[in-house]
């Protein structure tokens, strides 16, 4: 059953039995359902770090293939600054070459002691 048919618009249906919400656009929405989560294609990533830190990110909609890891230094208080413990993060990409963009992007900073490229793996369900 359509919620919205104005002309222009697709027509979306009840998913998961909760009703549509018309937002500001005149399109329907659903309730804390995205539709590409009604298309059950849900994967699970994860890469583990130099320093045997695993890292995992979950998406409806994107394929991650390689995971940039970002090592950034700490530093004792000063000039009015906290001190910061080190600590990491990580960026996702869809391909190698957006992955070493992304590290490039990164390394050579004075802040940042490494920066690691690894290779994702699928964790099934």
């Amino acid at each position: 059953m359509p919620i919205c048919s104005h002309a222009g618009h697709e027509k979306l249906s009840y998913a998961a039995g909760l009703p549509g919400i018309p937002n500001s656009h005149g399109r329907a929405s659903l309730i804390g359902i995205s539709r590409r989560q009604t298309d059950n294609r849900m994967a699970n990533f994860e890469a583990t770090d130099s320093r045997g830190h695993v890292y995992t990110r979950w998406s409806p909609n994107s394929t991650y293939t390689h995971c940039v890891v970002i090592h950034i230094r700490g530093h004792a208080a000063r000039d009015g600054l906290n001190a910061r413990e080190p600590y990491s993060r990580a960026e996702w990409a869809g391909s190698l070459a957006r992955a070493q963009k992304n590290a490039r992007g990164w390394s050579g900073k004075s802040y940042i002691e490494s920066v690691d490229v690894i290779e994702a793996r699928v964790i099934p369900d």
